[in-house]
């Protein structure tokens, strides 16, 4: 899986099923926090260097799902 930007790596975070998504964190050193209370999700790619954070989200991410609210690379 080859990965060009944060939007991508959000789009795996959210959609992804538990091996895309577990291959993503540990291939792009990404962390994240979700705050279930006001839908807020940010996360970063240490290997891209980025920083990407929403506000009152939708839905709860799939890696939520799968790995907790917090997961620091």
């Amino acid at each position: 899986m080859k990965i060009v930007d944060m939007i991508e790596i959000e789009n795996v975070l959210y959609d992804g099923n538990k091996d895309e998504i577990e291959r993503v964190l540990k291939e792009y050193k990404v962390s994240y926090k979700y705050d279930k209370n006001n839908r807020n999700f940010s996360f970063k790619s240490l290997k891209l260097q980025e920083i990407s954070r929403g506000y009152k989200v939708n839905n709860e991410p799939n890696c939520v799902k799968y790995f907790g609210s917090i997961y620091n690379y």
